[in-house]
């Protein structure tokens, strides 16, 4: 009875272990992804269950035909990624993952090719753009929120993620401008927290430091999420200080668009990501070196910092205005 009892215990032990485990391997994937995954298994389990085919352990021929069912509707970025959260699934079920065959690369590598579209990239922001947009923006609550986001966004060379995962013990004021600390974002999955410097810009009203000095004035909040969502009543904004108030990161890019288009410019174009990518290729134009950029982005390949530098200088380092003098 009692080695019945030894191994029930034994048994219930290794299944909280194994439970903790599991807990402890989702957390090393942020929420969005594990959403975005989510969701993209859904889709797959719909169209198996279409077909009558099998979902866990799915075939490589499975997923090549799920490939082939959307390869004239899907962008073939949006494909990978479908791959990816099939893959990720079967790995987290201990099972072998049919995004690894080789069957399942050639038939998105073919896809790639058929299609001959390049993957969109939002455009940059410019500084001159940046001037006009916070030039059209007023003292309301909104406005004032919505300048600090845009230039703290700019300066300080943010994605959507980090910008509302700003919390106010985040921020660290110095006599030369703001130290903000980024807690988790997409190069540091393990949330080890990198520190940024956003100097102060003395007399001028494109200042990010004072713009975030003034929205924290106006929300009157010093802890919890810096960037929160408003209500309304009557014509009085006041601002929402519950955690679940705080912005999404499809926020940002609608005031992003939101405050382009008000500028004159079309919104449509542009992204939160152009905060980020504006910052990078006006500091590639005004050559501002390598090393400084990838700090300051937080780039892991010097790659990418170098597509931006080749942007930025795209009408600098250009062959065509000696050449044009020859037509005048």
């Amino acid at each position: 009875m009692k080695s019945l009892q030894h191994s029930e215990s034994k048994d219930l032990a290794t299944s909280q272990l194994l439970k903790k485990a599991g807990e402890l391997a989702a957390k090393a994937i942020s929420p969005q992804t594990q959403k975005a995954y989510l969701s993209d298994w859904k889709n797959f389990e719909k169209f198996c269950s279409a077909n009558d085919l099998k979902t866990l352990p799915a075939s490589p021929e499975t997923l090549c035909m799920y490939l082939a069912e959307y390869s004239e509707t899907r962008s073939p970025m949006t494909l990978e990624r479908l791959v990816c959260a099939v893959g990720k699934v079967h790995e987290w079920n201990g099972q072998k993952s049919p995004a690894k065959d080789e069957r399942v690369k050639l038939v998105i590598s073919g896809i790639k090719r058929s299609s001959g579209k390049t993957r969109a990239k939002s455009r940059p922001i410019t500084i001159q753009m940046l001037r006009s947009v916070v030039d059209k923006l007023g003292t309301s609550s909104i406005d004032t929120r919505n300048k600090a986001i845009i230039l703290i966004g700019w300066f300080g060379a943010l994605r959507r993620s980090e910008i509302v995962a700003i919390n106010h013990s985040d921020l660290e004021y110095h006599d030369s401008g703001l130290l903000l600390t980024i807690r988790k974002s997409k190069t540091d999955q393990e949330g080890l927290g990198v520190k940024i410097a956003i100097p102060r810009i003395e007399n001028s009203k494109y200042c990010p430091v004072l713009s975030l000095l003034r929205w924290t004035e106006r929300s009157q909040k010093c802890e919890g999420a810096v960037f929160t969502s408003l209500g309304m009543e009557g014509k009085k904004w006041w601002v929402k200080d519950s955690e679940r108030d705080r912005l999404s990161d499809r926020m940002i890019s609608k005031i992003v668009k939101k405050c382009l288009t008000a500028a004159g410019y079309k919104g449509k174009c542009y992204s939160g990501h152009s905060l980020r990518r504006g910052l990078a290729t006006e500091s590639g134009r005004l050559g501002v070196p390598e090393r400084f950029i990838m700090r300051h982005l937080r780039h892991s390949s010097i790659q990418m910092v170098r597509e931006y530098i080749d942007e930025g200088n795209i009408w600098e380092e250009n062959p065509l205005p000696a050449i044009a003098i020859e037509f005048t």
